[in-house]
């Protein structure tokens, strides 16, 4: 999904969102619940266009619940990539989702992850 940059530079983007989203959640055992929830979006994207290449990815969104009030959802990712080769470059990516209510008690709060990889262009 793609939205307008906010600001917009030869070697950067930063584009912010909101609007509103409906969540429905089944657990084990129990009714389904629908929420409506905010949703808040912060992106930046830093570029470099020289070689070796290398992209700079940050992007956060924020989802306030509106039916239960204290409660927030939150997912965060954030990406590198450098260029190797002309069609050939390494990817560090980072993700983490955050949940202030989880639906047992003993759920962690946050599940995140790290990946390496090799990117071919073809």
């Amino acid at each position: 999904m793609s939205f307008p940059a906010f600001l917009l530079t030869k070697l950067s983007r930063l584009r912010l969102a909101g609007g509103f989203a409906v969540n429905r959640e089944e657990r084990e055992g129990q009714d389904p619940d629908e929420n409506i929830e905010a949703a808040l979006l912060f992106a930046y994207d830093l570029f470099r266009f020289v070689r070796p290449e290398t992209d700079l990815k940050f992007a956060t969104v924020f989802y306030p619940n509106r039916t239960e009030g204290s409660r927030l959802r939150a997912e965060a990712n954030l990406s590198l990539k450098y260029e190797i080769t002309k069609d050939l470059d390494w990817v560090l990516a980072a993700d983490d989702s955050f949940e202030s209510g989880p639906a047992t008690a003993d759920a962690g709060k946050h599940d995140w992850g790290v990946m390496l990889s090799l990117a071919w262009e073809f």
